[in-house]
């Protein structure tokens, strides 16, 4: 999401809760995004939520909505509805995997992209971790930051990259405090969950340390697959740090058929995984046959 400058008549409809990234009592990074837009919040899993939403997008031309799929259609807010309503909306869904394929309903944020994508694989020193940007930089932020952090967030904690026993790479993202605090209750620190700072983004980055060192040491200690299929039992987001061999074999991708080898040429065809739209169009990146 970018900050705007346009005449557009632009709302931004979010769940009441406190603003991540705020410092001061003010939300720095929700001053950059809302910028010349108008904002409310808004529960839509209440009936009177879901009306509000529903006369808003009377008036809409677009609509765009993050949501795992099915979650809009559970609250009869999907396009089925929203299109009787207005027939000539435009709903634009931002999944973090698309609307199909094995990942589908899994939990995602812009840093399990950044290591899913092979981006964490490709960065960082020779001899160091997988590094990941200091900045939403898969939310499509343009901007770039004065100063290197590592791979945790100014903004948030605990996301950061960790390393199984096995020897695998993994990201986490905690961008959501209920999603943070799945996080902490799974590594076997339900205290730290408690604590009164800890429903404040601000407050856990200055506590980075601490949350580092559960994650790490919970992580450390199993196996990659462990890790992975108990981050997906809690509902917490985690994802693995992809070089190209994996990213290529990911059975998500083969579902979107979002990368497939030209047999006719040395060349790697790779489609625009468009969420839910396969087969509309490809583009070329010379790769390296087997």
């Amino acid at each position: 999401m970018a900050p705007t400058s346009s005449r557009s008549n632009i709302r931004v409809v979010t769940r009441p809760v406190p603003t991540a990234g705020a410092r001061n009592g003010q939300g720095l990074w929700w001053k950059v995004i809302a910028r010349n837009k108008r904002a409310m919040t808004l529960n839509l899993a209440t009936a009177a939520g879901q009306d509000i939403l529903r006369r808003l997008a009377a008036g809409s031309d677009v609509l765009v909505e993050n949501f795992r799929p099915g979650v809009m259609e559970k609250w009869g807010l999907g396009p089925d509805q929203l299109l009787d309503v207005n027939p000539r909306l435009v709903m634009l869904r931002t999944t973090g995997f698309g609307q199909f394929g094995p990942y589908a309903t899994r939990r995602a944020f812009g840093t399990l992209a950044e290591a899913m994508s092979g981006f964490a694989h490709q960065t960082g020193q020779e001899d160091g971790p997988p590094t990941l940007p200091p900045f939403g930089l898969a939310d499509g932020v343009a901007g770039i930051t004065a100063a290197r952090h590592g791979n945790r967030s100014t903004n948030n904690a605990p996301p950061n990259t960790y390393v199984t026993r096995d020897g695998r790479w993994v990201a986490i993202s905690a961008s959501a405090i209920s999603i943070a605090e799945r996080v902490i209750r799974l590594v076997g620190r339900p205290d730290i969950a408690t604590k009164p700072w800890f429903a404040s983004a601000g407050e856990r980055v200055q506590r980075g340390e601490l949350l580092d060192a559960a994650v790490s040491s919970w992580i450390r200690a199993r196996d990659f697959d462990e890790v992975h299929e108990k981050f997906q039992e809690a509902g917490a987001a985690l994802a693995p740090i992809y070089d190209v061999e994996q990213l290529v074999n990911d059975p998500q991708v083969a579902a979107l058929e979002a990368m497939w080898a030209d047999p006719t040429t040395s060349i790697t065809a790779v489609r625009r995984a468009i969420a839910g739209v396969p087969r509309r169009g490809w583009v070329r990146t010379r790769t390296r046959e087997p």
